[in-house]
């Protein structure tokens, strides 16, 4: 009578087993597939922003003509320039100033934080000349020696101009802590050269 019911324990471990080990194979996937939700719908979001602002019109116009306009139209087209940026300074937690530059000149800024993009630097970093060759979808992070994270992406419409992104380093790390399910991984956003924007270390 023993061996019957060695045999029921033996499929009922192996049973029990299996189910869990499946219960958590579909737990771990589902919180991988929300993480992958979480970070390429933050990608995706910036993407847009960025793909938005270097395609309008009035940043366009104000790195290819700028220098050629009166007072007058000058001014008018910083408003135009601005009330398309407001709106994303405002609500894009992850960042926290714009930067429109072109023609060795920063054209145009508007920022959250008391950092200020020095150009000088930016014209000296080896970055520099990948910046303004890129293509129109390419996008380029790099750093600079006052330690912020920056992302580029040249204009549209056959200029070297670009606008740069100084990003939130406080909001990359919050991305990367909640990606962290264990709490013990080390974890790093990497740029196309795979040199370290940010690590949760």
């Amino acid at each position: 009578a023993i061996v019957p019911a060695l045999i029921i324990m033996s499929m009922s471990i192996k049973f029990t087993t299996n189910s869990t080990e499946e219960l958590v194979s579909v737990y771990t996937k589902k919180l991988v597939e929300q993480l992958s939700y979480n970070v390429n719908g933050f990608i995706e979001t910036g993407r847009g922003v960025m793909g938005d602002l270097t395609s309008s019109s009035y940043i366009q116009k104000m790195i290819n003509q700028y220098d050629q306009l009166s007072a007058n139209e000058q001014s008018v087209l910083r408003g135009k320039v601005q009330e398309v940026v407001s709106p994303v300074i405002k609500v894009q937690d992850a960042i926290n100033g714009i930067y429109i530059y072109g023609n060795d000149t920063i054209y145009y800024k508007n920022v959250k934080t008391k950092d200020t993009f020095n150009l000088q630097n930016f014209k000296l970093n080896r970055v520099y000349d990948k910046v303004v060759t890129a293509q129109t979808t390419e996008f380029t992070w790099f750093t600079l020696d006052d330690g912020n994270i920056y992302l580029a992406r040249k204009v549209a419409g056959g200029s070297e101009g670009a606008v740069i992104f100084a990003m939130n380093s406080d909001y990359l790390n919050e991305l990367l802590d909640l990606s962290n399910v264990e709490g013990q991984m080390s974890l790093a956003i990497l740029d196309e050269d795979n040199k370290m924007i940010e690590s949760s270390e």
